[in-house]
C-alpha cells in the first residue's frame, strides 16, 4: 500500500492547480498524487493529462464534500491528505506528515498552519485573528488540539486511512457546491475524531483571492457556516461526536466570548462582534426554515 495519498480537489482554476502539481515529484513511490475535477471541466482535465500524466484524475461532482469523497474511494495511500488547489507546498510538508505519523502514533487526524505568503499585504481593518479566513496558525510548538477550541481547516488536513473508514466520509448536505461557499465539512469530520494534532512543520501558503477579504464577502461566510452548523449540531453524528455533552454549552461558550468584547473600543473587536451576529443569524435561520431540532 502505497503510504500517502495526496488529493487536491479542483473547480475551473486550472493555472492554480497547474502552480502546485509542479511542487511535486514526477515519480515516487511513497506518495500518490490525485486530482478530483468537475465532470465538466473538460480544460483541466486536459492539462492533468497533458502536463501531469503521473496524476490520477477522478471525475466527480456535487460540491467538494462529494469530490473528497470520490477521491479517497480511489486512493490507496495508509496517509489521506487534503490540499486545496490555491496552496503553495514547501519541499519539506510531505517529510513532516510522516515524522508526524512516527511523533504520534495514536493520532486520527494532522494538519498544520495555513498562512498567507509572505509578501501579503492584509487590509488596514482586518482583525489579528483575520475572521472568516481559510487560515490556521496555532504556534511553532506540536500539539494535540483541543476541539473546537482549535479546529483544523481542509486546504491542509490528513488523515490515518483506518479513521475515515471507520466513522464515514464528508457530509455532502454541507460544504462548498460550485461557488456557493458553504463550509464546515472538515469540521463535522473532527468532531468524530479522538485525537487531533497540530504539526508547524506541516505548513503552507494559501493564495487567496482578493474578493475573499472584502466586509460583505466575509458576512456571507458567517452566515453560511451558522447554517453549516444548524445542520451539523441536529444530526445523528453530532450527537455521537459530543458522547452526551450539550450543543448549547458549545454555543454558549461562543456568546459569552461574543459579550467580553463588547466594551473593546478596538475596531477588530467590533467586527468580531458583527460578524458573530450575522453567524447566530444563519443558525436561527437555518434551524427556522428547516425545523431542525438541536439537542
Amino acid at each position: 500500500m502505497t503510504r500517502l495519498s495526496i488529493i487536491i480537489c479542483t473547480y475551473g482554476r486550472k493555472e492554480l492547480l497547474s502552480d502546485v502539481l509542479s511542487t511535486f515529484s514526477c515519480h515516487s513511490q511513497e506518495y500518490e498524487l490525485i486530482v478530483v475535477i468537475d465532470k465538466c471541466d473538460t480544460q483541466t482535465a486536459g492539462l492533468v493529462s497533458s502536463e501531469f500524466p503521473h496524476v490520477k484524475l477522478v471525475e466527480s461532482s456535487g460540491g467538494l464534500s462529494q469530490a473528497r469523497n470520490d477521491g479517497f474511494a480511489e486512493s490507496n495511500g495508509s496517509i489521506i491528505a487534503y490540499l486545496d488547489d490555491d496552496v503553495i507546498v514547501p519541499n519539506y510538508w510531505i517529510r513532516s506528515i510522516f515524522r508526524g505519523i512516527i511523533q504520534y502514533p495514536s493520532a486520527e487526524v494532522l494538519g498544520g498552519p495555513v498562512v498567507l505568503p509572505n509578501d501579503f499585504e492584509l487590509p488596514w481593518w482586518m482583525p489579528k485573528n483575520k475572521p472568516g479566513l481559510p487560515l490556521v496558525d496555532y504556534g511553532e510548538q506540536s500539539h494535540f488540539i483541543d476541539f473546537p477550541e482549535q479546529k483544523l481547516i481542509g486546504a491542509n488536513i490528513a488523515f490515518r486511512r483506518e479513521f475515515l473508514e471507520r466513522v464515514g466520509v464528508f457530509p455532502t448536505d454541507i460544504g462548498r457546491k460550485y461557488h456557493n461557499l458553504w463550509g464546515g465539512e472538515e469540521r463535522f469530520v473532527q468532531f468524530l475524531a479522538n485525537r487531533i494534532v497540530y504539526l508547524p512543520q506541516m505548513k503552507v501558503y494559501h493564495k487567496i483571492p482578493k474578493n475573499r477579504f472584502k466586509i460583505a464577502n466575509i458576512i456571507n461566510y458567517y452566515i453560511l457556516v451558522g447554517r453549516a452548523d444548524a445542520r451539523h449540531f441536529a444530526s445523528g453524528t453530532a450527537k455521537m461526536a459530543y458522547e452526551g455533552r450539550p450543543v448549547k454549552n458549545f454555543l454558549i461558550s461562543g456568546i459569552n466570548k461574543i459579550w467580553d468584547m463588547r466594551l473593546s473600543t478596538e475596531l477588530s473587536s467590533f467586527l468580531m462582534v458583527l460578524f458573530w451576529i450575522f453567524y447566530a443569524i444563519g443558525y436561527v435561520y437555518e434551524r427556522t426554515v428547516n425545523k431542525l431540532c438541536v439537542y
